[in-house]
């Protein structure tokens, strides 16, 4: 084999080679964008909000998950908002409130959860306990609470009157109540976490 076929053959290998790295490079970058999509896309939405700052706490299935954002106001350091549903917020405009300054929401209830009789194929009713209240348009607690809890905005936006009016909250001795729009009951009170 002479210098020239050499040099040739050498340099088809190193084309291969480059050509190989660059599809594994760019399968590894596809997969990790599809596995974290739903932190890219939370943290993409919070980056369009001035004055806050937040962590995202995920959870893994078969990808990452986004379980819930804990989101600070820079003007209040000690100020701490954690909701969950962010990954469907966009799409959906429903998100779970589940703290909010030093107060934990809390509901309780019973109704149909998707369960039915194996013998008989009638739904069957189940208790719930929840840590968070269901917010957004039309909410079951628009008609409670006197500040608009239509967006995530709002409750960023009416962070300290909404703290101070958890503080009449019902609390769990004699929770309050709320009808939803299937008709069911749903409990809710507020729990001090003391942070």
């Amino acid at each position: 084999m002479n210098n020239l076929s050499k040099l040739r053959f050498g340099t088809q290998g190193l084309l291969l080679t480059m050509l190989i790295v660059a599809l594994i490079c760019g399968m590894i970058s596809f997969a990790s964008r599809l596995y974290y999509a739903e932190r890219y896309a939370v943290g993409s939405f919070l980056k369009k909000i001035d004055g806050i700052g937040y962590s995202i706490s995920t959870h893994e299935d078969v990808l990452e998950e986004v379980a819930s954002v804990t989101i600070t106001l820079k003007d209040l350091p000690e100020s701490r908002i954690v909701v969950y549903g962010l990954a469907t917020y966009e799409s959906t405009g429903t998100f779970a409130l589940g703290e909010i300054g030093k107060w934990r929401l809390v509901i309780q209830g019973r109704r149909f959860l998707g369960t039915t009789d194996s013998s008989t194929g009638e739904p069957v009713e189940s208790n719930y306990w929840g840590g968070c209240i269901q917010l957004g348009a039309d909410n079951p607690y628009e008609k409670i609470i006197p500040y608009p809890t239509h967006t995530l905005q709002d409750i960023i936006d009416h962070y300290e009157e909404l703290v101070d009016y958890f503080d009449t909250w019902p609390r769990e001795s004699e929770p309050g109540r709320v009808v939803l729009a299937d008709g069911s009951v749903q409990k809710y009170y507020a729990l001090d976490t003391g942070k």
